[in-house]
Order: structure tokens, then sequence, then C-alpha cells
């Protein structure tokens, strides 16, 4: 495993990891129960995503960007191809299934 990503917090860490796996790449989140203790602990304390395949490094590392990016307020909203469901367009995962977008805006 190599290190990826250093999260500026857990949910973004959560929200990564979740895209990340959504699109077949496996990462693992180290420093979760780390951030209990911020205010206590040195200041580097902040999760870091792993990745299992170091050939994946660049693709994944493009998939974050990716997900990270803010949200287009002006595009449309889409509909899950697994469940049907009708997903706001600042969401690129189905919030009732978990499937990712495959339509692009």
């Amino acid at each position: 495993m190599i290190p990826l990503y250093e999260a500026q917090g857990l949910l973004e860490a959560q929200m990564c990891r979740d895209y990340l796996a959504a699109r077949g790449i496996r990462v693992h989140v180290q420093g979760v129960y780390l951030q209990g203790g911020v205010g206590q602990l040195p200041a580097d304390t902040r999760p870091v995503l792993w990745l299992e395949d170091a050939r994946q490094y660049r693709l994944a590392r493009e998939m974050i960007a990716e997900v990270l990016q803010p949200a287009r307020s002006d595009a449309p909203s889409w509909r899950c191809a697994r469940c049907g469901e009708q997903v706001g367009p600042e969401f690129d995962i189905c919030w009732n299934c978990g499937a990712g977008r495959t339509e692009q805006p």
C-alpha cells in the first residue's frame, strides 16, 4: 500500500473512499480514530487514504480531484441507472443505492 491523499477531515476521507470504491479502486483510511484526540495530539492528525494497488495511483488521484471539485449549480439532476432515483447535480453517487453516476452533466 502507498499513501494516496491526506484528507482535511474524516468526512472528506470517507467521501473519497466511497467514490473510489464505487469505481473499483480499493483504498483504506488510516487515522480515523485520531480525530477524537484533536487538540490533545500533535497537529498532524488528519486521515490518510492508502491505495492498495500502486499501479492505480494516477487514476485514483484524478478521481479524487474530480470528486473534490465544486459542484456546478447549473448542472441538471440525473437519474440513477441502477435504482431509478432522481439525484441532485452535486452528487456523483446515488444516495439511495450507492451506485456511481453513469452520465456526465
